[in-house]
């Protein structure tokens, strides 16, 4: 769970302006928070209900322990209130039942919250229903509206709400939290090229099929540059095992255009964001071997590989017409 501490670090802007707003008792009726995936905007607003409402006090973060913190985290607390999608929207009845809700007495702080989860999926009456709600607050409630795609809401509802944009966490920084749990290097270096969310790269980070997946997209290359005639054999079998063990096939091709982007990296000289910076060697020998036009080449037959995982389910025909072609430039 996240700290106002990571908030401040990870989200400076947000976090100064919600400190800003609870030292001068100027907290809004409506907030927005939106931001791309990886940002945590879930989290940021459970914190932010939890400094509302903390018993202790303190004036810098909520402390976590008292029964207010721990009802907030928990989702038991009777003045916090989450509305989410029914389904593929948020109906109307959703929103009137959470109108009803607030028409009564606030039963312990004196403060309510509710949250709209994917607000962007409110549907046109409960939209406008929500609309009124928020011209005519309830005294002491404050709603928090969490959205990746604030631009789908009403502008008269983005009008009445103060938006909040939570950035994406640099790799710079994803990379420092990466080490400072841990992990290694080169594997956090190709995790922070593939998401800008903690919570994702450290999941696969202990995942062994992701540990796999990067060995068989170096073994590949490996072929490539010293024993091409081995590269048929290894995606047949060792690809081939790889993809049976995944939800998310694509995964590993994104892992195959990160090598294709380092060598293009190495041949400009950019090599200090190399997502496999322990391959070097390898790298520079393929860059010696092949042109940026080569390279560009094999980087459109993995794309196009990539796109008919999709629609076609002949897996292996697949992968043995990217091994020759990957061959042949």
């Amino acid at each position: 769970m996240m700290t106002w501490e990571d908030l401040k670090q990870d989200q400076p802007r947000v976090s100064k302006v919600l400190d800003q707003s609870l030292l001068h008792q100027r907290v809004a009726h409506a907030y927005i928070f939106t931001g791309p995936d990886g940002t945590r905007i879930d989290e940021a607003a459970l914190l932010f209900a939890q400094r509302m409402l903390c018993r202790s006090h303190q004036p810098e973060s909520p402390c976590g322990e008292c029964s207010e913190c721990r009802r907030v985290l928990s989702g038991n607390h009777p003045d916090v209130h989450d509305v989410r999608p029914d389904g593929a929207s948020i109906k109307i009845d959703q929103i009137r039942a959470l109108q009803k809700e607030f028409s009564y007495t606030s039963m312990e702080a004196g403060i309510k919250v509710y949250f709209v989860h994917e607000a962007h999926l409110l549907t046109v009456q409960a939209a406008n229903s929500l609309l009124k709600f928020l011209e005519e607050p309830e005294r002491n409630t404050v709603a928090i509206l969490l959205t990746s795609r604030p631009s789908s809401l009403l502008e008269t509802i983005l009008s009445r709400c103060q938006m909040l944009t939570f950035q994406p966490l640099s790799r710079e920084a994803l990379l420092q939290k990466l080490h400072g749990e841990g992990i290694s290097k080169a594997k956090a270096a190709l995790l922070s090229s593939l998401t800008q969310d903690p919570s994702t790269a450290l999941a696969w980070a202990e995942d062994e099929w992701f540990a796999t997946a990067r060995n068989v997209v170096i073994q590949l290359n490996k072929a490539l540059v010293d024993q091409p005639r081995e590269t048929l054999p290894i995606v047949q079998e060792d690809w081939l095992n790889v993809l049976k063990d995944t939800d998310h096939p694509a995964l590993l091709f994104d892992i195959l255009l990160l090598w294709h982007r380092d060598i293009l990296m190495v041949q400009t000289g950019e090599t200090e964001r190399l997502s496999f910076p322990d391959q070097q060697d390898v790298l520079h020998r393929q860059h010696l071997q092949q042109s940026k036009r080569k390279t560009a080449d094999q980087v459109a037959v993995i794309l196009e590989t990539r796109r008919n995982l999709d629609v076609n389910a002949n897996i292996p025909l697949l992968l043995e017409q990217m091994a020759f072609r990957l061959q042949e430039g």
